[in-house]
């Protein structure tokens, strides 16, 4: 299935479809266990929406919908994101935000190698990802700078 985001402009309910920006963008990504079990729960539910909608579902095989099968439009998906956030008793975050949350997590504290990390962001090379993530813990700044002094 083609990766691309789908939503219906608030101007005169247009369709628009964009395709993901860049070759890295389509990939094929291994997903944990527990995730597989969550999509597959879920193409259940949309099943059962589906079948009770009738033919008002429209059938475009997303992740994320309108309950009806429609795209969202992502006004309304920051607008929900913001109120599950504040359900959870979370500070306020833009949802873009997690994608920095996962490679800061998985860079700093899980000790993830870099070009695994670029990957799932789907960045085209890891230059970027380091330049944005990866910056020298103090201790190693302090040995890099006793180094100096020893040379």
């Amino acid at each position: 299935m083609p990766r691309q985001v789908v939503y219906e402009s608030s101007y005169g309910g247009c369709r628009i479809a964009e395709h993901v920006k860049t070759a890295s963008g389509r990939r094929i990504a291994a997903l944990p266990a527990f995730t597989m079990d969550l999509l597959i729960d879920l193409k259940g539910r949309r099943q059962a929406q589906a079948t009770l909608a009738g033919e008002k579902w429209s059938d475009e095989r997303l992740i994320s919908d309108c309950h009806d099968g429609r795209p969202v439009n992502p006004d309304n998906a920051g607008v929900e994101f913001a109120c599950i956030t504040e359900r959870a008793g979370m500070p306020a975050l833009r949802f873009h935000a997690l994608r920095h949350a996962f490679a800061i997590e998985f860079l700093h504290r899980q000790k993830a190698d870099v070009v695994m990390v670029q990957h799932r962001l789907g960045r085209s090379g890891p230059n970027a990802t380091m330049r944005m993530y990866v910056l020298p813990e103090f201790s190693q700044q302090v040995t890099g700078a006793d180094l100096l002094s020893q040379a």
